[in-house]
């Protein structure tokens, strides 16, 4: 079976005898030639039917980039909307307060044109990100009961493209390509929102997954492996946490059709759930170790330290996360002392030090951004270790000689009730049985009254 891509890296490879064979087409139109490359090339999917669409989609963009000359297509203005119901879906009444107490739960496949519209009817009027036309495999449930219905549910193809995903799974360009069908999108999930059971969500969610691969390989002859889906990162996704769904990163903001690196989206958080557990054999990519460890001691000398520490701090850019580096390098020599204390003056990456101090926050730059790649080597060596102690403890930090600092607060009084203006940090340190410190687990500091930063 060829996704879309894999029909595109193919076509591209075979461009004289593509060219031969749309010289030699009969019937000019758009939506032949496609059959016609298709029967060619053997592009079918896994029960033996033509993958026109995608064999469609790939002529497109060789056409658009003059690798070839396709056919005039007909012109039409894209109308298509998702068919509603002429009223709103029923509340459900008497739900009980908890998931085991439904009566007559029932997941129903959507496979008639009525069950359709209610599942877009629903997900219109009580979806935050409304109805919409999938594109390629898809599989939608509706959640009923005997007190009407709950929610729905709604699967597509996964995103072409997610950084996350495709490292998490560690597979490259051409694999990704070829086994991509393997991934399957959790793009809709609804329990409506005036229903207040406890677990239903994730009581919902784990049926709904026992069940998707079997109704995956009746529709379309195969199984998908791995179900991905995208939460809002203020929210907890508590449910998927429940139904085992594992959290892997976030995405850039780019979108789905992205065609630049500019971050146009809000950054979602990535989960993932593992439908087949030997999926990694099955797609032929090779072991990850998913908690990594590293032994006390390793890559903690002059010239390793900060990159090791540091280097993968997420500051927006790589030139940033690099002037990071550098920075905790040069401080980590001074132990305390001013970097203007520094033995060889460099006035240019002084600039670039106080610049990035300056643009922290327009930049989005925060101390948990900072502290979170030596937070997770410090888990790493915490891994190695049959027992570690976390200790914690706040100090106050004194700005009393520097009147120009903004939002300080109160740390102290003297006798004659002047007060000191200042920082209370509180820290969390991890150190293993015998008092070696493994790593600084936790930063937090107050910058004004009543208010905290992490």
């Amino acid at each position: 079976m060829a996704a879309q891509p894999q029909i595109l890296t193919t076509l591209r490879s075979e461009l004289p005898r593509l060219e031969a064979l749309l010289k030699e087409q009969d019937d000019p139109g758009r939506n032949a030639t496609a059959r016609r490359v298709c029967e060619a090339f053997g592009f079918v999917d896994a029960r033996g039917r033509p993958r026109q669409a995608g064999c469609l989609k790939a002529l497109r963009t060789l056409d658009a980039q003059k690798h070839i000359k396709l056919p005039a297509g007909q012109a039409y203005t894209a109308t298509a909307k998702p068919h509603l119901l002429d009223a709103p879906v029923a509340k459900a009444e008497d739900v009980p307060v908890t998931a085991r107490k439904v009566k007559n739960f029932r997941i129903i496949q959507v496979k008639s044109k009525q069950d359709r519209a209610i599942w877009n009817t629903l997900m219109d009027q009580e979806h935050p990100r409304g109805a919409a036309i999938f594109a390629g495999a898809q599989v939608k449930y509706l959640i009923h009961s005997a007190h009407g219905y709950l929610g729905a549910v709604g699967f597509s193809s996964a995103a072409l493209y997610l950084h996350v995903r495709d490292r998490f799974i560690f597979w490259d360009q051409k694999h990704r390509a070829a086994q991509l069908h393997r991934v399957v999108n959790l793009s809709r999930f609804l329990i409506r929102p005036d229903i207040g059971c406890k677990n239903l969500a994730s009581y919902v969610l784990s049926r709904v997954l026992r069940r998707l691969p079997r109704d995956f390989r009746a529709r379309y002859g195969y199984a998908p492996y791995l179900v991905e889906t995208f939460v809002s990162p203020d929210q907890k996704g508590t449910c998927f946490k429940a139904a085992n769904f594992r959290y892997i990163g976030q995405t850039k903001g780019r979108g789905r059709h992205a065609t630049t690196h500019a971050c146009t989206r809000s950054k979602k958080k990535v989960l993932i759930y593992e439908l087949d557990p030997r999926w990694r054999a099955k797609l032929g990519v090779p072991h990850v170790e998913l908690h990594p460890r590293l032994e006390v001691g390793k890559g903690l000398n002059a010239d390793q330290w900060t990159q090791q520490e540091f280097a993968e701090a997420e500051l927006g850019n790589r030139q940033r996360s690099r002037r990071l580096v550098l920075i905790v390098n040069l401080l980590s020599t001074l132990m305390g002392r001013p970097v203007t204390a520094a033995p060889k003056r460099d006035p240019r990456g002084m600039a670039a030090y106080y610049g990035f101090l300056e643009r922290a926050d327009k930049y989005g730059i925060t101390p948990a951004k900072v502290l979170a790649p030596h937070r997770g080597r410090t888990v790493e060596r915490m891994r190695t270790q049959k027992t570690v102690l976390c200790l914690q403890d706040g100090t106050d930090i004194s700005y009393s000689t520097r009147p120009e600092c903004e939002g300080l607060e109160v740390i102290g009084r003297n006798q004659t009730t002047c007060e000191a203006k200042g920082v209370h940090l509180h820290a969390t340190l991890a150190i293993n049985d015998e008092g070696l410190p493994l790593g600084v687990l936790r930063c937090a500091y107050r910058k004004k009254e009543g208010q905290t930063k992490t």
